[in-house]
């Protein structure tokens, strides 16, 4: 299989884990910060599972 780019969460373990593979294939790790965990609320909410949803399919929410 032909890998064209590699693309990592910022997270440290995440960097640690693919950074053999780049080193072998002599490419950078590109860092995407979209890849991050994100918290969905700090509240209980009832209807959880369609705000998480949400955060899938309207990519940019508003503030």
């Amino acid at each position: 299989m032909k890998v064209d780019r590699i693309i990592s969460s910022p997270f440290l373990r995440a960097i640690q884990t693919i950074e053999p593979l780049a080193e072998k294939k002599n490419m950078k790790v590109e860092i995407n910060r979209k890849l991050s965990e994100r918290i969905l609320s700090t509240k209980n909410l009832p209807d959880w599972f369609e705000k998480l949803e949400e955060t899938f399919t309207d990519l940019q929410p508003e503030i």
